[in-house]
């Protein structure tokens, strides 16, 4: 299933997420979630069942200007994204399961995927 979302993301590390009630991610005191401009943003979702269970798996895609990257350019990779589309709000990654960050891209544009799995 893919889903259009608004051009932007909102990300934070998962270590900064106290906990996650009814898919809302409550932060620790002082954090906040930080937006990234995204010029395609991106969301795929699928479940693949074999003899071992069934595994859950969430994909963002975002295309952006390489100076807009900056902000993940740290050595952290697990966050929890929040998406926004025109109807509703949902969190990619969760405290067990976080999503993971890819950047790949060159001086001026670059993509950075999130992936987060988990089994059902």
């Amino acid at each position: 299933m893919n889903r259009i979302l608004c051009n932007r993301a909102e990300f934070v590390h998962v270590s900064d997420v106290a906990r996650i009630e009814n898919g809302v991610a409550v932060l620790k005191t002082g954090k906040s979630f930080t937006s990234i401009p995204a010029k395609k943003a991106t969301y795929s979702f699928s479940n693949d069942s074999s003899d071992a269970g069934t595994l859950s798996k969430q994909t963002v895609t975002l295309d952006v200007y390489t100076k807009n990257a900056s902000l993940l350019l740290t050595s952290h990779e697990r966050y929890i994204l929040r998406m926004s589309t025109d109807k509703e709000t949902f969190l990619v990654g969760s405290l067990d399961y976080p999503a993971i960050k890819a950047i790949s891209g060159d001086k001026v544009n670059s993509t950075i995927t999130f992936k987060a799995s988990h089994i059902l």
